[in-house]
């Protein structure tokens, strides 16, 4: 919701500033010292429709992992993916900035993969 009002005409320049510089992840910003954006990005979308797909991903996937794992056991299962995947993006693509919990999703899926070998999961949205 910020970065749509944050491109809208008459938005305050500050706020565009503040996303930028706190919720996407960049060489840059590592170089800066600006780690906290390896986890603000990871929590962070531009569009509404990425941030709907995320969420519907972690609700699916999520719940092996939320039945195994403690409360702060899974709080840093999401921190590390979501910051290890921020960091592997900015390795191998180093002119693009990072946004989105995808590589935290994808992290989810793997210890789910992992916990639970056999599991099936039932989805609302086809997948090939």
């Amino acid at each position: 919701a910020l970065w749509g009002l944050s491109r809208r005409k008459g938005a305050p320049p500050w706020l565009s500033r503040a996303l930028h510089g706190n919720t996407m992840c960049s060489l840059n910003h590592l170089r800066s010292l600006r780690l906290h954006t390896l986890l603000t990005s990871a929590v962070s979308h531009e569009r509404a429709v990425h941030f709907a797909i995320n969420t519907y991903g972690l609700a699916v996937f999520g719940g092996v992992a939320a039945s195994s794992l403690s409360s702060p056991e899974l709080a840093a299962l999401l921190a590390s993916c979501g910051a290890a995947a921020s960091a592997c993006h900015v390795i191998v693509h180093p002119l693009n900035p990072v946004l989105g919990a995808s590589g935290m999703l994808m992290g989810v899926v793997t210890v789910d993969g992992f916990l639970e070998p056999r599991h099936l999961f039932r989805m609302i949205l086809p997948v090939p």
